[in-house]
């Protein structure tokens, strides 16, 4: 059977239900049906949605599916059809037996088959108007495979009266077989983004026999909402909790330490700084210096260092004494990339100085000698001098025009005025 496009396109400015339902129901063809579902959805009624609803049931996945779709666009005005498919226990009877497409109805079609297809249909209506229907089935089902889109569309809907169901979802006895249920309660909780799914968080975060996946998720979720209530037992996974799942996407300690960060709380300091110096748990050092870095910032708290030529204290980031003017932050392995070539230069602390090109034989003696710093003002970092004499008898003057712990720029004093930027071997 072939359509009739214009008069379907009139029937739609008529917002005609009736014949486009109709032609549906004769209908054989997947793609016909597909074509007046979306007809359908554009006129947004209920009556649209009372026919709609038919094709939940039916055979073809891709017929049903197209249908949910069909629904979700609809909205608002589809809820109170799906709602009363979904909790009318002999729905599926008074269907088999009466539905204009009674004949694509399968005799296994069961309950569960129908609550799946209604609340799929629900979440794709991400409507206020949703949250009632969408509690009720936490409250009411219980398969799975019916609660977790009713999860996600809750999250999305961010109603903050789904908090408590999604809470009690956690009192499920098998923590093994849900576990994609649980972490998407995880999830739709931190979309919801209340404080009050906090303590229930937390106490799944320190149960010993949850899910590590699940535990990693209540930690990103809760430097998500930024409770400062939960810096302790984030402390706590960050101390304790070194459990590699499959991969690292589930290091539960690795998502602590970054929500101690979010979170900002100073109290977050001391597990991270244990951590940072446990040479076992190196995948986690990065994180935790990260993480120190933001609480500190937050925090407003400033590193200081007893300045060796004063004898000041003086902030960690000062690399030159705004007093004194000294500096031992130069000394070290550092190296560049100048137009291709890899160069390595030593700095240390008893003046010598070598520099290496990688690949390339240096003439002797001229690729090491020593070298003195000078400043000519300790309030004017960027005047800091290297002067290096090389073993050969040549010169060579740099200005440091930026320094920072890994990482500092020179200039070359003289004709050619070069340009090195310089990063540390080691960083620290």
């Amino acid at each position: 059977m072939s359509l009739n496009y214009n008069k379907i396109d009139k029937w739609v400015k008529q917002k005609n239900t009736k014949k486009l339902l109709s032609l549906a129901y004769n209908t054989e063809s997947k793609n016909h049906l597909e074509y007046l579902f979306d007809k359908l959805a554009n006129i947004q009624s209920q009556e649209a949605a009372e026919g709609l609803i038919h094709f939940l049931l039916h055979e073809n996945q891709s017929v049903w599916m197209a249908a949910q779709k069909a629904l979700g666009e609809i909205g608002a005005a589809a809820i109170a059809p799906i709602d009363q498919a979904l909790w009318d226990d002999n729905y599926i009877e008074k269907q088999q037996s009466s539905s204009p497409i009674a004949a694509h109805i399968s005799n296994y079609f069961d309950k569960f088959d129908l609550q799946l297809r209604c609340v799929e249909s629900l979440a794709e209506i991400i409507d206020q108007q949703c949250s009632d229907s969408l509690i009720k089935v936490l409250e009411n089902l219980y398969p799975d495979k019916i609660l977790t889109p009713a999860v996600v569309a809750l999250g999305k809907i961010q109603d903050k009266r789904a908090v408590p169901p999604l809470i009690n979802l956690f009192n499920r006895e098998n923590k093994f077989s849900d576990r994609y249920l649980r972490e998407a309660v995880v999830r739709a909780l931190g979309k919801i983004g209340s404080p009050d799914a906090v303590p229930a968080l937390i106490e799944v975060l320190q149960d010993p026999d949850e899910n590590a996946p699940v535990q990693n998720a209540i930690a990103e979720v809760l430097g998500n909402i930024g409770d400062p209530l939960a810096v302790e037992a984030l402390c706590e996974a960050v101390r304790k909790t070194h459990i590699l799942y499959n991969d690292t996407e589930h290091l539960v300690d690795v998502s602590a330490a970054e929500a101690l960060g979010k979170i900002g709380d100073s109290r977050g300091l001391d597990a991270l700084e244990d951590v940072v110096n446990e040479p076992e748990l190196y995948w986690l050092h990065q994180k935790a210096r990260n993480a120190i870095a933001e609480i500190k910032r937050k925090s407003g708290i400033v590193d200081t260092v007893i300045c060796k030529g004063c004898g000041r204290e003086k902030p960690a980031s000062e690399y030159i004494c705004s007093r004194c003017g000294f500096t031992d932050t130069p000394y070290g392995d550092w190296k560049s990339e100048i137009q291709g070539f890899i160069s390595n230069i030593i700095l240390r602390d008893d003046g010598e100085f070598i520099w290496s090109v990688l690949g390339v034989p240096a003439a002797q003696g001229h690729n090491q000698g020593h070298f003195s710093m000078e400043l000519n003002s300790p309030q004017q970092p960027e005047t800091l001098l290297i002067n290096v004499q090389y073993d050969n008898g040549s010169q060579r003057v740099f200005q440091v025009t930026s320094l920072s712990q890994n990482a500092m720029d020179w200039v070359s004093i003289g004709p050619e005025q070069d340009h090195f930027y310089l990063e540390r071997i080691n960083k620290s």
